[in-house]
């Protein structure tokens, strides 16, 4: 069964009696069957087939999510949780200061701000700590 050909004519056999123009169809064919099916059979894996990242689903992760949705409170929770880990990273205390000044807890958030400050000066969270400080300041 040839399923694509090449213009050249085929003398080299190989292990299996292919030559190498059915072998090049075969494979060609094989991957764009692969391609096919896995942009089809992605979409329609369960969740839990699904790869997802390394930090998919944990409390950092959650709790930015939960603040990007304006649900502050478990915002808060998640990354309450995520700040009592040894690797806690300092774009959690951000968040953390963020969610606890939407709910009016200034004191809380202006120490989450500057735990991010000290974890981490000079970095991204660092920054956006610093500004968010300077806002809480002027309130």
């Amino acid at each position: 069964m040839k399923l694509l050909s090449c213009k050249t004519p085929c003398s080299a056999k190989i292990d299996s009696g292919l030559t190498h123009c059915n072998l090049a169809g075969k494979l060609r064919w094989f991957a764009l069957s692969v391609a096919v099916l896995g942009l089809v059979g992605f979409c329609c894996l369960p969740a839990w087939a699904k790869p997802t990242a390394p930090w998919h689903g944990t409390p950092v992760v959650l709790g930015v999510q939960a603040y990007q949705q304006g649900h502050y409170t478990l915002a808060t929770h998640y990354l309450r949780q995520a700040t009592q880990t040894t690797l806690c990273e300092p774009i959690a205390y951000y968040y953390l200061g963020a969610s606890l000044a939407q709910q009016r807890e200034f004191m809380g958030a202006q120490q989450a701000f500057q735990q991010a400050i000290l974890m981490a000066p000079g970095t991204y969270a660092a920054e956006k700590a610093h500004t968010a400080l300077q806002t809480l300041a002027q309130e």
